[in-house]
């Protein structure tokens, strides 16, 4: 199947259940929508450029141990990992590019190291349970980090939350034992319970001076340290 140019959206259900469906070539690429539900229950199939999908979404598999996931998927379904097999992959990085809008589940990508979120991304979710996954980078624009987002990520060293974030949900970080320290800007205004649970060796800096009030009661369940007024501490030491 061609795609041609002219055409700017793949609509939902446009190509479902096509078994002997072998190569479809989409000649806008990115410049070309791909709804959920576009393509699905369809075998593995090949674009010219250089993309499988699977399922009904589109990765490219082109760099070894790397995926990027292109802008022209607004949303990534929930257990997405399972459904192309990410879970058991070799695939160490995931870059997900600017257009995105939804993350679903990567839970389980054992071999997975870092993980790139761009600023459409508003809520970073999903990678609960990645064991070797050190480094998460959220973009600025992102408003959230979701519960269980990065929960049992027992290898997590490094992550910088952006000044956009203003919710992290409880069980966000549980059990991130390899993290050693945070900083939580002063837009965070709502932290959930267990946001940092079992995270033994970290020490959280915080912007604002004391906790607001949307931060629940025990959202430092395991009494890691705490700086209050980070930044206003290191401005006047400089």
């Amino acid at each position: 199947v061609i795609v041609p140019s002219t055409i700017k959206k793949i609509n939902a259900g446009a190509f479902v259940n096509h078994t002997k469906l072998e190569k479809i070539e989409i000649k806008g690429g990115e410049k070309t929508e791909v709804a959920v539900g576009a393509i699905s229950n369809c075998p593995l199939i090949y674009d010219a450029n250089g993309c499988f999908i699977i399922g009904d979404q589109l990765i490219d598999c082109r760099h070894d141990g790397e995926v990027t996931i292109p802008g022209i998927i607004k949303e990534i379904y929930w257990d997405f990992s399972s459904a192309t097999g990410l879970k058991n992959s070799k695939i160490k990085k995931i870059t997900i590019e600017e257009g995105v809008e939804k993350v679903g589940s990567f839970t389980e990508c054992k071999s997975l190291e870092t993980v790139v979120f761009p600023s459409t991304v508003k809520w970073a979710d999903g990678f609960s349970r990645c064991s070797s996954l050190t480094t998460a980078d959220i973009s600025e624009g992102c408003n959230g980090i979701s519960c269980y987002a990065f929960r049992g990520c027992n290898s997590l060293r490094n992550i910088v939350i952006p000044s956009t974030v203003t919710t992290i949900g409880y069980d966000a970080f549980w059990n991130c034992e390899s993290l050693s320290q945070i900083i939580i800007p002063a837009s965070v205004v709502e932290i959930g319970r267990d946001a940092f649970g079992g995270c033994e060796s970290l020490t959280i800096y915080c912007e604002a001076t004391n906790p607001p009030r949307g931060w629940d009661p025990k959202w430092n369940s395991s009494k890691c340290p705490v700086v209050w007024g980070y930044k206003a501490t290191k401005e006047a030491g400089e």
